[in-house]
């Protein structure tokens, strides 16, 4: 398994995302305000839908 790249600054750390991180992508997907402008995205956005956005990280990373 390929190391997922990392990016950190004084202020901030991007990583890659994680199953613990589904409830705050549902939380923040959830607000219409973020879906509105996502065509893509269904609204409400349930928890089920994070971890499945998750889990396609890493196959798609790894496909290149």
């Amino acid at each position: 398994m390929e190391h997922y790249p990392e990016l950190r600054t004084a202020r901030l750390i991007l990583r890659e995302f994680a199953v613990e991180d589904a409830p705050e992508v549902q939380r923040l997907v959830g607000e219409w305000e973020v879906a509105r402008p996502l065509l893509i995205v269904p609204h409400p956005y349930e928890e089920d839908m994070a971890l499945e956005w998750i889990a396609t990280h890493r196959p798609a990373y790894e496909g290149g």
